[in-house]
């Protein structure tokens, strides 16, 4: 009897829980869904407000504008570009950071000193004018690099991971790659990042979105708009009415046919379209990675 009033416990649970995990997606799904409508109907329709999950007036203006618009293209390219070098020297560091971090005491003196250090930043920061400061006296401002290093390479929870990550690698191993005359160096490149796949590719996913969605310092640091990447640039678009004085005819022609709410809503679709591809590559590994990182033993 006892059993049987679990079982039904159980999977009336599971029921409830199937039910609330639907709408918390249908929540997240709908208002993207409604955007990509909104991007592919027609101005009148968007003007009555007649679109709502299903496209009304079906086009592709608002695209074709967008690949031919070439500051929306400059900003797309320079995200690119921030993202791949970004998450590459953001690797470089966790990886030489958590190596070193994941040895016992008396392998690495200092340890547990350097990482108290490396917590404090996640306990308080600088603020903005401390940020400012720093970054012109290492003459960054106005300079594209400010993108990859006023953003941070580093994240101490990433570090974190990483590290107990490669302290699950058996010692055995290491012990015998010492053996044979590996050194560290060698251990690291044959031995941990091949073992640790799961959790980098974790910790490349984090670092690819957080760096494509990143706006702010391109809005503090940069001066120019050339060097403006992808969501600074929307987010300027966003919060701003079309430049209608510096267009061409044909620049008015095109536009004229378009809704400003399609336009802007196909530039949000074109944005989120490079996540959504690099996503289910890494996927699988991203409740491994995540778990396996975070027990410390």
């Amino acid at each position: 009897m006892i059993n049987m009033n679990r079982r039904k416990t159980a999977k009336l649970f599971q029921i409830i829980n199937s039910f609330a995990l639907v709408v918390i997606a249908a929540l997240c799904f709908l208002p993207l869904w409604h955007i990509v409508s909104l991007s592919l109907s027609d101005k009148s329709a968007i003007a009555a407000n007649q679109v709502t999950l299903l496209p009304v007036g079906f086009q592709l203006s608002s695209y074709i504008h967008i690949m031919g618009d070439a500051s929306f293209m400059r900003a797309f390219l320079v995200s690119t570009g921030r993202v791949v070098v970004g998450t590459f020297l953001s690797m470089l560091v966790l990886i030489l950071a958590a190596y070193p971090l994941s040895m016992e005491k008396e392998k690495f003196f200092g340890r547990d000193v350097i990482m108290w250090i490396l917590y404090i930043p996640t306990f308080f920061g600088g603020g903005l004018i401390p940020s400012y400061l720093l970054m012109s006296s290492l003459g960054l401002i106005n300079n594209p690099w400010v993108l990859v290093i006023g953003s941070g390479l580093f994240s101490i929870t990433g570090a974190i991971l990483l590290m107990n990550f490669f302290r699950n690698v058996p010692k055995s191993i290491s012990e015998a790659a010492a053996i044979d005359g590996a050194g560290h160096f060698q251990m690291l490149v044959r031995i941990f990042i091949p073992l640790s796949k799961a959790c980098i590719s974790t910790l490349v996913l984090f670092a690819v979105v957080g760096t494509w969605n990143e706006w702010f310092s391109g809005t503090i640091f940069l001066n120019d708009r050339k060097w403006y990447p992808l969501q600074t640039y929307l987010y300027g678009k966003l919060n701003t009415q079309i430049d209608f004085v510096n267009m061409t005819k044909e620049e008015l022609e095109r536009v004229s046919q378009l809704s400003d709410r399609s336009l802007r809503a196909a530039q949000i679709i074109v944005s989120t379209i490079p996540i959504l591809i690099l996503y289910p590559f890494v996927q699988k590994h991203f409740v491994g990675g995540i778990i396996v990182g975070s027990v410390k033993e």
